[in-house]
């Protein structure tokens, strides 16, 4: 069975990445940016690679490469997302 993007708008994205990034790390998320890179936050690579993986099921997608690389901030990863899941299963980073 192939995955089927859920279709998924900027904010929700936006919003998913911050509660699931502020609960990993433990604090509030109105202390989450999503403006700085996601790298800087404070998660480690094996956070990145569980919330990569969380990610993709939410969504009903798989990435080709890490969309951390390529889109460093949640607002700009949101953005890629919502305009790439209305019609792909597999997505580049």
């Amino acid at each position: 069975m192939t995955d089927v993007p859920r279709v998924r708008t900027d904010s929700e994205i936006q919003q998913w990445l911050v509660d699931r990034i502020a609960a990993r790390l433990q604090m509030p998320p109105d202390q989450v940016s999503v403006e700085d890179p996601i790298i800087s936050l404070g998660l480690d690579s094996m956070q990145s690679v569980v919330l990569i993986g969380e990610l993709e099921d939410w969504l009903g997608c798989r990435f080709t490469a890490n969309p951390l690389v390529e889109h460093p901030n949640i607002e700009a990863l949101s953005k890629f997302l919502a305009e790439r899941t209305t019609t792909d299963s597999a997505l580049p980073a």
